[in-house]
C-alpha cells in the first residue's frame, strides 16, 4: 500500500538547487544538517570519505549546531572565493560567505598544505563550506528539525 499524502524532502530540494551551481565548477556537493549529522561517527566517516582533516571537524560541527546546514564543496581544482561567487549568482551569494577548508592532504604538507605541488594532481582536494537556510515563504526555517 502506498503513502496516503506527497512527501517532499526539502534537503533533497536543497540539492536539486544547489548542485547544479556546484556543478559548472566540477565540484561536488554535500549538505550537513543536525538531523543527519549529529556528533557520532556518521559524520566522522563522511569527513574521512570527503576527504576533510580531522582538524576541521570541531568547527564544522559548530557550524552545524548554528545554522540549519552547511553545503560543503570539493574540487579538484583550486578556486578563490571570487571565483566560486558568480556560479551562485541565483543565491546573490556574496564571496566572503565561503569559507576554505583543509583537506586531509593538507594535514600531511604543513608549509604549502592543498597547494603543495608534490601531491600528484589526481589527489589535490580543495574544500569549501557555505552556510545553507532553507526558508519556507513567511522566511521561517523549514529544514527538517
Amino acid at each position: 500500500m502506498g503513502k496516503t499524502s506527497i512527501y517532499l524532502s526539502t534537503k533533497a530540494m536543497a540539492y536539486r538547487e544547489i548542485e547544479p551551481c556546484a556543478r559548472e565548477l566540477g565540484m561536488k556537493i554535500l549538505i550537513l544538517d543536525p538531523k543527519s549529522y549529529r556528533w557520532n561517527d556518521k559524520l566522522e566517516q563522511k569527513f574521512k570519505t570527503f576527504g576533510i582533516a580531522d582538524d576541521e571537524l570541531e568547527k564544522i560541527k559548530y557550524e552545524i549546531e548554528d545554522y540549519q546546514a552547511i553545503v560543503i564543496l570539493k574540487s579538484k581544482k583550486y578556486y578563490g572565493a571570487p571565483e566560486i561567487a558568480p556560479h551562485f549568482a541565483k543565491f546573490d551569494l556574496d564571496p566572503e560567505s565561503i569559507h576554505y577548508m583543509r583537506s586531509t592532504n593538507a594535514a600531511k604538507h604543513p608549509v604549502w598544505g592543498d597547494l603543495d605541488a608534490t601531491i600528484p594532481p589526481e589527489k589535490m582536494n580543495f574544500l569549501y563550506w557555505i552556510r545553507l537556510d532553507v526558508l519556507d515563504e513567511g522566511n521561517e526555517p523549514a529544514l527538517e528539525e
